[in-house]
């Protein structure tokens, strides 16, 4: 049993290069993500991200098989410093496909925590708009981050 696990943790390794050797090892994933939105009514919206990493359907299955997963966060972009809005959250799917790992995810947010802009800061950039994006981490099964992606900002009036 020992030597099959060591096997597969080995294979894993091969093809995605990043079983045993820290992130910066591996820096052939690309990672990429999108985000969208719209208004359920006045008061909620769904935000929805898209993302993948890229690499043969083979070694995203075996990633997925062995632990890899993908950690989402929320967040409000800020002059200074981000605000948390939620996470961090798995995806409701993640897939293997020919292009690779694939991950998707909707949240439902009230319209209050997307207008997380202070009134100084609205001042201060002379701007109501909000800005709000997703990272996303592929992590291994230790909880190392392997690659990472910011998605586009929406910018709003929320």
């Amino acid at each position: 049993m020992a030597k099959a696990a060591a096997v597969a943790a080995l294979a894993l390794g091969a093809t995605i290069g990043v079983a045993t050797a820290p992130a910066p090892a591996a820096p052939y994933l690309s990672m990429s993500s999108h985000i969208d939105y719209h208004e359920v009514d006045h008061y909620l919206y769904v935000v929805d991200i898209q993302g993948m990493v890229t690499m043969s359907q083979t070694a995203a299955q075996d990633s997925i098989n062995h632990g890899y997963t993908i950690a989402l966060r929320y967040w409000g972009d800020d002059p200074d410093s981000d605000d948390l809005l939620a996470g961090p959250i798995n995806p409701q799917s993640v897939t293997a496909a020919a292009d690779g790992l694939h991950f998707q995810h909707s949240l439902t947010m009230a319209r209050a925590n997307l207008n997380e802009d202070s009134t100084f800061v609205d001042s201060w950039t002379n701007s109501d708009a909000d800005e709000i994006y997703v990272g996303a981490r592929l992590l291994d099964p230790s909880g190392k981050t392997v690659s990472l992606v910011e998605s586009n900002r929406i910018v709003d009036y929320f």
